[in-house]
């Protein structure tokens, strides 16, 4: 997501663009995977036939030496005397199941982004991380350089790869580098495209299926009332930080920008001004039309049953995100000031989005609802 909304913004302003995608065995056409991830981003805009002449894609792979190009692809790259090299791949999965690719891709590539960086004498190499790896005093998140002995601060199995990514660059660039270490991302603020179900919205989907299944009878043909309270672990006063992926990269640019940049610099990508998770709730709950949802500070043996295994279900980002998280984010390299990214009525709008999404395509959300209703014993 990140990365084709990079490729948009660079290629709307002018610049000629270079992107290494990993091909699929649902899309083995690196392009048309490009052009695909652009276009929903931004449905409503097409690029230009010129804009267009300015995007070379290359098939590649991070996790490969070279990023698995040949040899006459690298020529062609350091023939584009290219300025600045992002590296934008991440696998935001947090399930340890997945952790040798977590760790594959998050980690260890970073070292080959780095030599392949020298390799093509980029002037710069841009890292994206996240901000909840930064260290924390007293709730406070600092924009510093992480140590070795951050690692036992990870929270989940992503923070953890992304924490020793970092490590990886510090360790092994020999080019100028900055770190850009963003908040949760969701889709561009400006159109409410909701254009993942991880993270944030992983979450909220997950609450979307039990709803639906609360609500149904053994039948199926009818429904019955949700239950009048159901209690979510998490802190109401902590501030959920979400970021459009549009002002992320918009940000994200104006650094890349500075005149007194520094190798070394790291930078939060963060909402100057985010909302409550009580605020979120309180939306959340207009949308899924379950007014029983709340948080809850109360001990987990004292919830009910069903209440417990979801939380253990949604643990991944609930606990993180939702009980443990900062509670404010410094934005102070270069004198910058913190902005704020998204209003009520945008993230209204997303998660109106989304709901629409999966209330329209319930047959195919079936495997899910019955994998969850299993979970939960249900």
């Amino acid at each position: 997501m990140l990365g084709a909304e990079l490729a948009f913004q660079l290629l709307r302003s002018g610049h000629e663009v270079i992107t290494i995608v990993r091909p699929t065995r649902s899309q083995p056409d690196v392009r048309q995977r490009q052009l695909e991830n652009i276009a929903e981003l931004h449905p409503e805009t097409k690029l230009s036939s010129d804009e267009l002449n300015h995007l070379r894609v290359f098939s590649g792979d991070i996790c490969c030496e070279n990023l698995k190009l040949d040899s006459v692809a690298i020529r062609e790259i350091r023939a584009a005397d290219s300025r600045c090299f992002w590296n934008c791949a991440a696998d935001v999965r947090y399930d340890v199941r997945f952790r040798k690719t977590i760790l594959e891709t998050n980690a260890a590539a970073v070292r080959n982004v780095a030599i392949f960086a020298e390799t093509i004498s980029a002037d710069w190499l841009h890292h994206v991380s996240t901000a909840f790896v930064s260290p924390i005093r007293e709730g406070v998140a600092y924009e510093e350089w992480l140590h070795r002995d951050a690692i036992v601060s990870a929270r989940n199995l992503y923070e953890e790869s992304k924490i020793l990514g970092e490590i990886k660059l510090h360790e092994t660039a020999n080019v100028p580098w900055s770190v850009h270490r963003t908040a949760i991302l969701i889709g561009p603020g400006h159109n409410g495209q909701v254009s993942n179900t991880v993270g944030y919205f992983g979450f909220l989907r997950g609450l979307f299926l039990l709803r639906e299944i609360l609500s149904r009878n053994d039948s199926e043909s009818s429904t019955k009332p949700l239950p009048k309270l159901f209690r979510i672990p998490g802190d109401p006063q902590l501030t959920m930080n979400l970021v459009p992926v549009d002002f992320a990269v918009l940000e994200m640019l104006d650094i890349q920008a500075l005149p007194d940049l520094r190798g070394g610099d790291i930078f939060h990508v963060v909402d100057g001004k985010p909302l409550t998770t009580s605020e979120h709730l309180k939306l959340v709950k207009e949308h899924l039309q379950w007014d029983g949802l709340c948080w809850t500070d109360a001990p987990s043996e004292s919830l009910a049953r069903i209440e417990r295994a979801f939380s253990d279900l949604a643990a991944n980002f609930q606990v993180q995100y939702c009980v443990t998280a900062p509670k404010h984010f410094v934005v102070s390299a270069h004198g910058r000031k913190p902005r704020s990214a998204i209003n009520v009525e945008q993230l209204r709008g997303q998660i109106q989005s989304a709901c629409d999404s999966w209330r329209s395509n319930l047959r195919t959300l079936e495997v899910e609802c019955y994998a969850i209703k299993k979970y939960l014993r249900l």
